[in-house]
């Protein structure tokens, strides 16, 4: 499961604060923040549909960035 759907999952089904979801995934906050706002602003809701794939749901909530996982 990627750390999206455990964002996710944190926030809707837990109802944990945005501090309390970085203490748990060891990612910042701001990190947080970033991805459930880019969530909000995509056409996907929570619960995510069955059919959703890591991959897919990435690609929505980062959809316009080129997303790099390679460091310079």
């Amino acid at each position: 499961m990627s750390k999206i759907k455990d964002i996710l999952r944190l926030r809707f089904d837990a109802g944990l604060s945005l501090r309390d979801i970085s203490k748990c995934l060891s990612v910042g906050p701001a990190t947080v923040s970033e991805i459930l706002s880019r969530f909000a602003a995509s056409e996907l809701t929570w619960p995510l549909p069955d059919e959703c794939s890591d991959t897919e749901l990435e690609a929505a909530v980062y959809k316009g960035r080129n997303v790099s996982r390679a460091k310079r």
